[in-house]
């Protein structure tokens, strides 16, 4: 067998996937099959009022991945709506969980979907804040969102409070508070990818031979200025994660590029509003340790 899964039951609401290779975005063959027996094992996990999702990737394998997408863009964000009303905490372990039937396998690759109420991150400490803000409006949050939306936003923010030395270690955490009305039809799953770029993009500068022409395909999608842009994108003074090509040329428009990578543990929580306000996101970026 190339994977195995197990669960939901009775007894456990939880989802365990091992695997010989991670799951891919528009996976194929077994790998095909594999994803549909996962979304197929979290569709039959039971709902629980005010309840957090815990997603757990699994892996001694260091190569690049972005969590945010091995546990959630890549089955699918609409499976997860349900799941994460109250929030979700997503973590990155490269300890490898063993298999439960047989002592040595080929499953180098382990993912487990929970519905909990813990909120905290269970295999990293928060360490050293590297930047914090509180209260940043959006005008709305929904799935149609790109990350300038939020970068912009973050930049633009002058009650953001960030280090004056640049973060060199190698994984951080983010930590997130979304306060906003509640709505029948919010899916945190499906905004997570664009809003987790768009927060970590505003904590690089840009570096690259190419910002006016990214500057200016910046600035027509988002209706200003290209020097201002710019000017954003080189700005140093939030810049823990150091400096990074950031954003490159794609197609018509622009790719963003943030050391997502780098975040290994990220846990978001969702607040109602007491009156329908615009959503408000509060947070902060920490150095991260790996508990023993």
């Amino acid at each position: 067998m190339k994977f195995f899964i197990k669960g939901p039951s009775e007894n456990s609401n939880i989802v365990e996937l091992w695997s010989s290779k991670r799951l891919p975005f528009q996976p194929k063959g077994w790998l095909y099959n594999m994803r549909s027996s996962l979304i197929d094992a979290i569709s039959q996990m039971e709902i629980v009022d005010n309840a957090f999702l815990r997603a757990t990737y699994h892996s001694q394998v260091k190569e690049f991945c972005d969590l945010e997408n091995v546990l959630l863009y890549n089955v699918g964000s609409g499976k997860f709506k349900k799941l994460c009303r109250r929030g979700l905490v997503l973590e990155r372990s490269f300890q490898l969980r063993p298999y439960p039937f047989i002592e040595f396998s080929n499953y180098l690759h382990y993912q487990r979907y929970e519905v909990t109420t813990k909120q905290l991150p269970m295999y990293w400490d928060v360490g050293k804040i590297l930047a914090a803000w509180t209260d940043i409006s959006m005008v709305k949050l929904t799935s149609d969102m790109k990350p300038h939306e939020f970068w912009i936003a973050l930049k633009e923010h002058n009650g953001c409070v960030s280090s004056d030395e640049i973060y060199k270690d190698k994984y951080f955490g983010l930590s997130l508070q979304i306060e906003m009305p509640e709505r029948s039809n919010f899916n945190l799953a499906a905004i997570i990818k664009s809003m987790l770029d768009g927060i970590i993009a505003a904590f690089h500068v840009y570096q690259g031979s190419e910002l006016h022409l990214v500057s200016e395909r910046l600035a027509n999608v988002m209706s200003v200025d290209a020097q201002y842009v710019a000017k954003l994108l080189m700005d140093k003074s939030k810049a823990v994660l150091g400096v990074r090509n950031l954003l490159q040329p794609y197609q018509n428009n622009v790719q963003w590029n943030p050391a997502d990578d780098r975040c290994v543990a990220i846990n978001i929580t969702c607040k109602k509003a007491t009156e329908k306000k615009a959503p408000k996101i509060s947070g902060c970026i920490y150095a991260a340790t790996q508990r023993n």
